[in-house]
């Protein structure tokens, strides 16, 4: 296996790991310090060995280890996965930019073409790479399964005197490490229209 095949698998581990709210949970809990699976368990409602099970899988993707002191095995955060997560962000971060500044310029069209009555706006996104070339999901870090292409709907409707953006993104799941970028657009998207108010 190449360096790169091992660092793409140890993405995808940490992806999936990272995919359930128990183990994020649990991960920001170990943020604070290490803690027994009893401390970790105290905030759910699910059994010692429902736990354990999460943890199991948090350290698999080399998220968390287990210490050994006495009879106690307490578990604490390893963030060096979590560090790589963070460095393939900001090598996608250009190409979201590129993306949102995209999708900038044709909300600005779709602003103006509003004003003679259109009002949605329908695209097929692909994952690509940083120079725009189709790319099959998981070489992006995303699951095998994960969809290659999918379809974008946005609507623009009056909400009062405001306007109101419904944007469905119809293919992804909603688990998917990819799904957060929308919230990132969004983000920019209200930077850009709250600055062009006022």
């Amino acid at each position: 296996m190449t360096a790169i095949a091992i660092e793409d698998k140890r993405l995808t581990e940490t992806f999936a790991a990272l995919a359930n709210t128990t183990r994020r949970v649990i991960l920001a809990r170990l943020s604070d310090g290490a803690a027994t699976v009893n401390e970790l368990a105290e905030p759910f409602a699910l059994s010692l060995p429902a736990v354990s099970k999460h943890i199991k899988v948090l350290e698999l993707a080399g998220l968390v280890i287990r210490g050994r002191q006495a009879q106690h095995r307490p578990v604490a955060l390893d963030a060096e996965p979590l560090a790589a997560v963070s460095g393939w962000a900001e090598q996608s971060r250009p190409l979201w930019e590129e993306r949102l500044d995209r999708m900038d310029d044709y909300l600005r069209q779709l602003r103006s073409d509003q004003r003679q009555g259109e009002r949605r706006l329908v695209y097929t996104e692909s994952m690509c790479d940083a120079e725009g070339n189709v790319t099959p999901a998981a070489e992006m870090g995303m699951p095998d399964d994960h969809p290659t292409e999918t379809r974008v709907v946005i609507e623009l409707a009056d909400d009062g005197g405001k306007t109101k953006l419904t944007l469905m993104h119809v293919g992804v799941p909603a688990d998917s490490p990819g799904a957060t970028g929308w919230t990132m657009a969004l983000d920019k998207l209200t930077a850009h229209v709250e600055a062009a108010s006022s």
